[in-house]
């Protein structure tokens, strides 16, 4: 009999692992498998699309809770070792989330959709305000990005995930400044809409 009845509790303890139909029930769940807790003061009792092959477990639970939490619009944020509370994601600012220095490892940087905040010194400082203004557009909703002049200093927070993208284009924009090409561009950017005025009053005039 003990056999059946091992084979019995395995089989209902995967079962209850797809049990997702709310964001309540999958984080209870996770909180089960991970053995941390949850806090907050926000509604969990939203729909879930799951499908049938998918069942929370302890290698994809992690991933999975902090992306389901992401797509509701709330996020984690670490109160101890064992407790997260869960915060509506537009609140994060308030929040201390954890920081990481950027090391030019990018699997530093957790491939979560819960909130970090990155230290990314630059090695030409020169760039900085270019490269704070290229990387907006590429920040997410509730992400931010802040420049330290005194210590040619990027802050940026967002997701980890989003960070991983961010650290990536930061590499890449952290080159040489070129104050010749910068001063074409103005002179170029100048002209044009210099050009695009007076066609513009020359149109009104007829």
């Amino acid at each position: 009999m003990k056999p059946i009845l091992a084979t019995t509790l395995i089989l209902m303890t995967t079962s209850s692992f797809a049990n997702c139909d709310n964001l309540k029930s999958c984080v209870e769940e996770a909180s089960t498998l991970t053995g941390v807790s949850y806090i907050g003061a926000v509604d969990l009792n939203q729909k879930n699309f799951i499908s049938d092959s998918f069942a929370l477990d302890r290698e994809n639970v992690e991933k999975s809770i902090s992306v389901l939490l992401n797509q509701h619009g709330f996020t984690r944020i670490t109160v101890n070792e064992k407790t997260k509370l869960i915060i509506p994601a537009r609140d994060v600012r308030y929040n201390t989330v954890e920081s990481i220095k950027w090391t030019g490892d990018i699997q530093d940087i957790p491939d979560l959709s819960d909130y970090f905040l990155l230290t990314y010194p630059l090695k030409n400082q020169e760039s900085l305000p270019y490269i704070t203004r290229a990387l907006r557009p590429f920040m997410s909703r509730y992400g931010r990005i802040i420049e330290q002049v005194t210590s040619a200093t990027i802050i940026v927070q967002d997701t980890g995930t989003n960070l991983r993208k961010i650290a990536g284009l930061l590499t890449q924009f952290d080159q040489p400044f070129d104050q010749k090409k910068v001063r074409d561009i103005e002179r170029r950017m100048k002209h044009t809409n210099s050009k695009y005025e007076k066609n513009k009053e020359g149109g009104r005039r007829k």
